[in-house]
């Protein structure tokens, strides 16, 4: 816990009136402790300024009906854009209202409200409202005015959000949290992060990405409450020179072929999902290879197929007296929840049955499995139970009880431990915000022992915020001196493919990866994902995602 006191934090906001993630976010500010809210500046409206009632082409008439119509289809619980009112925090909020002088694009302050707000002696303006900030008032909080471009601006600039993303079939849409500079889109780049474009629904693109807002800047208040001023000069000090040879984007330049387009792209993707699920059902199965090294051609794998009431995912492996026990997820289609079950695989690869080891009143997937000073246990993902809990076996392999609950009520998948360096490392993708995914986020905490309650926060708190490589796929393992963390790429669909990130530094002060190599669903052309990697003394394993037709399910 930082001794420094909290930061003044302002807000710049269109009314009193605020969409429900700016809400949430203002909410989580006052709930953690590192900045107090001390004003909310509501914007005027200047005399003379004219409402843009410019008569609206047939495009974009047609790109606003859809919109409506995205919205209504595909309504999102909770709603990031339902109204609240200010006065509903916890902690009240003063408010006064200022009048910008406007230009066309921009809004800047007189020097009497210049001086008026550098009286209230703020650290941080946060921009939730208003237009473009140019002037004085980018000067007035010691560490400058912070404002979401919701969008990755590396890629697109302009707007409206997750549009242009789905118009040109881009998988992922960003976000970026950035301190404003006088020079548009060129502010320091405080963080960004990444999810999925949804191929059927704008609106639910844009819902997953204002959710993700709520999380990322107060962690950065809290890193700057921290670490002071110096979080910012290391972002300074990290800015690589960046072009952009985009035109800039808007919604009004948009021709009549480009909204046709664009809307025929997001009905033919609806009704072809709804088409699809309607016949076809996800079936998860396995291929492995016994080698005296780490196999990595897949197509040279064996595959293991669970007879059509399942499936299996999720493969973890514990190598006993010459035999390979597969921990895998064991999907019920009947029950619609996953248990964990066991597969034994001979060395000459003859495969087994499969033993049902947990299965408890909710779900479990993605049976983490390690040995330690002769114990063998288990930390099987229970999400829905809101719970991160460690099993110990007592008769191998299908006797297990509960150990110790290590996380309590918390939304936290695919919990992987590592030990490093006499430290047990924890790696888990949490729901922190509802309305949030599972995709995004990798956590990281410590603790001397895994055997315990009392783990440590990362420094870094999020140390991956990308759909493409930040959820576990799998142990982490060494190899010719090298450690990797395999992780889910989600970008294109859940389960699409596996991204192995070389873990270049690991210490209680940083952590750091970068890309190594991919595993795609390209060896056979039934398989269209792959997500979870292990590899033990020998056995390599993958699952992979297929589909059968409904009517084939036991």
């Amino acid at each position: 816990m930082s001794t420094n006191p909290p930061l003044r934090v302002a807000i710049l906001v269109n009314s009193p009136r605020v969409f429900e993630w700016q809400f949430q976010l203002l909410k989580k500010i006052q709930h953690q402790g590192n900045g107090t809210i001390v004003l909310a500046i509501t914007r005027g409206e200047p005399e003379g300024q004219k409402a843009d009632d410019e008569k609206q082409s047939l495009a974009l008439s047609l790109f606003y009906r859809h919109t409506y119509w995205d919205r209504d289809k595909f309504k999102q619980k909770p709603d990031a854009f339902a109204k609240r009112d200010l006065a509903e925090l916890k902690d009240s909020v003063p408010t006064i209202s200022m009048t910008p002088q406007v230009t066309r694009w921009s809004d800047r302050l007189s020097q009497r409200d210049i001086a008026t707000l550098r009286e209230h002696d703020i650290d941080v303006i946060v921009r939730l409202g208003w237009r473009i900030i140019k002037g004085d008032m980018l000067t007035v909080p010691r560490h400058g005015v912070w404002s979401f471009h919701h969008g990755d601006n590396q890629i697109n600039r302009g707007g409206p959000p997750a549009v242009w993303e789905h118009y040109y079939g881009q998988c992922c849409t960003g976000v970026t949290l950035q301190v404003l500079s006088e020079k548009l889109d060129d502010g320091l780049i405080l963080d960004r992060s990444y999810t999925a474009t949804d191929k059927t629904s704008v609106s639910k693109t844009r819902s997953k990405l204002y959710w993700r807002s709520v999380d990322m800047l107060p962690r950065k208040l809290a890193e700057l409450r921290q670490l002071g001023g110096d979080i910012l000069s290391a972002h300074s000090d990290n800015r690589t020179i960046s072009f952009y040879s985009q035109p800039l984007l808007t919604e009004k330049k948009m021709s009549l072929k480009e909204v046709l387009l664009y809307i025929g792209r997001s009905l033919y993707a609806y009704a072809k999902q709804a088409v699809f699920e309607r016949l076809y059902i996800e079936k998860w199965v396995l291929y492995f290879r016994i080698a005296d090294e780490m196999s990595t051609s897949l197509w040279q794998f064996t595959k293991i197929e669970s007879p059509n009431d399942r499936y299996w995912a999720d493969p973890h492996i514990i190598k006993r007296d010459g035999t390979y026990y597969v921990f895998v997820e064991e999907y019920m289609f009947d029950t619609k929840r996953g248990r964990i079950a066991v597969i034994s695989v001979e060395a000459d690869g003859t495969v087994g049955e499969a033993q049902t080891v947990l299965d408890p009143n909710y779900h479990l997937s993605y049976p983490f499995v390690f040995e330690h000073d002769g114990e063998t246990y288990m930390i099987p993902e229970s999400g829905e139970n809101r719970s991160v809990d460690l099993y110990k076996c007592i008769s191998f392999p299908d006797k297990w009880e509960l150990e110790k609950t290590l996380i309590k009520d918390a939304h936290a998948v695919d919990t992987t431990l590592y030990e490093h360096n006499g430290r047990w490392w924890m790696f888990t993708n949490r729901q922190d915000t509802a309305g949030g995914t599972t995709h995004d986020e990798l956590h990281m905490y410590s603790a001397p022992h895994f055997i315990t309650d009392n783990w440590t926060p990362h420094p870094q708190g999020v140390i991956v915020s990308d759909v493409r490589c930040a959820r576990p796929a799998g142990a982490l393992f060494e190899n010719n001196g090298k450690l990797y963390r395999p992780g889910q790429d989600c970008s294109v669909d859940y389960g699409y493919a596996m991204q192995i990130m070389e873990v270049t530094e690991l210490s209680e002060e940083r952590y750091s990866e970068i890309p190594a190599t991919r595993i795609t669903p390209d060896w056979n052309d039934r398989v269209v994902g792959v997500h979870t990697f292990n590899h033990v003394d020998g056995m390599s394993i993958v699952d992979a995602k297929t589909f059968i037709k409904k009517n084939q399910v036991i």
